[in-house]
């Protein structure tokens, strides 16, 4: 395992020793994992995107000599993004939004007892992980090397995508359309920043980004449907006697 995977799952590991006890009063389990792990292929809202970018993957691939060479021989030729915007999609990629959204989240929940709050962090703990997970396997499956000619052969698909794209689907989801404009923007800055660097083929951030978007809309639906809406009646005291109350929690 490679230094900044290696940090990135003992970063998650301890998140997860720190929220899963705690998350939805209890109820999640281990065998909930495969459940989880598998939401991109289960999720009927979400399989549309997951199909799309593999097919638009497959095309890349097969279409390398002709597409994907040339492209990045451009790209990296011309450096687009120059060096400081490269250097912000790095960092960004290192999962350092989704973390810094986690904390934020975590905390509000701490000093407000907001369930939303906590919820959320949750969510996004789940989908940078599941995500990230598939990435990593995907690596050592595939083995490509990279197209700057190192050693490496962590090719594809693109990590700094993934984890992009994970945080980007949830801030869509869970926030006002302009904080996922934003989200959108700086993810498609990180894919971009890695081929500007000539570490990552189009193919790569392309089935990057899938993973991250897949995982994070296939959780939230999932996360949706969970937990139905409940509803109960209630007597109440009124003037002349007995009423009936209702509440709906959800």
């Amino acid at each position: 395992m490679r230094g900044q995977e290696l940090r990135s799952f003992i970063f998650s590991t301890f998140i997860i020793l720190l929220i899963l006890p705690q998350s939805s009063k209890g109820e999640w389990q281990f065998s909930d994992f495969f459940k989880e792990w598998g939401a991109p292929f289960t999720e009927k809202k979400v399989t549309p995107y997951l199909f799309t970018g593999a097919s638009i993957t497959t095309l890349l691939v097969g279409f390398r000599d002709q597409i994907v060479e040339p492209f990045q021989k451009n790209i990296s030729d011309k450096k687009p993004l120059g060096d400081n915007l490269a250097k912000f999609g790095y960092t960004m990629g290192n999962m350092v939004p989704n973390a810094l959204y986690m904390g934020f989240m975590y905390g509000h929940y701490k000093f407000t007892k907001n369930r939303k709050s906590f919820d959320r962090a949750l969510l996004m703990l789940k989908s940078s992980s599941y995500s990230g997970l598939t990435t990593h396997v995907l690596k050592q499956i595939v083995d490509q090397r990279r197209p700057n000619k190192g050693k490496s052969t962590s090719s594809f698909p693109s990590g700094h995508a993934t984890c992009a794209f994970s945080f980007a689907s949830i801030i869509g989801m869970e926030h006002e359309w302009y904080w996922g404009v934003g989200a959108y923007t700086m993810a498609a800055i990180v894919a971009i920043s890695r081929m500007n660097d000539n570490a990552h083929y189009l193919h790569d951030v392309v089935f990057g980004s899938t993973i991250g978007i897949t995982y994070g809309l296939a959780l939230y639906y999932q996360s949706q449907n969970k937990i139905p809406p409940s509803s109960v009646f209630y007597p109440i005291k009124i003037e002349n006697g007995l009423g009936l109350g209702y509440a709906m929690d959800f």
